[in-house]
């Protein structure tokens, strides 16, 4: 059911697409967002501001890997469902996520507030 769910709204915006501009915005692609960057910047930004300091430097690269792991794995969920979004439900997430980057959780904020737009659009016309 989930599935005819996605091919009717991937029809609705090929369908707006010749309408108007919302198409654009149906087939704006996933951001990229540079994992590694972002999760090595902020694990020594976390390690920099700890009381430990240079004594958690053993752990950094498991903890660098950690994060990237988490941030791969909502993406990966994010690429699957990303084409299929409306959108309504993209736009607000793109900008609540924005405020994650900086704690290199950019991704995985993304998938949760898409996750609750999905969840909510699904039990309010229940």
């Amino acid at each position: 059911m989930m599935g005819n769910k996605r091919l009717s709204i991937a029809f609705a915006c090929a369908v707006a697409g010749t309408l108007g501009p919302t198409a654009t915005a149906c087939a704006d692609p996933l951001p990229i967002y540079d994992l590694d960057s972002a999760c090595s910047a902020y694990v020594i930004r976390v390690e920099t501001n700890s009381e430990e300091g240079g004594k958690v430097l053993h752990s950094r690269e498991m903890k660098i890997k950690d994060c990237v792991l988490n941030e791969q794995r909502a993406y990966n969920i994010l690429k699957t469902e990303w084409d299929a979004l409306l959108p309504m439900t993209k736009e607000p997430c793109l900008l609540e996520a924005a405020k994650y980057m900086s704690s290199a959780s950019y991704y995985s904020a993304l998938n949760t507030c898409i996750q609750s737009r999905i969840r909510y659009d699904m039990f309010q016309n229940q």
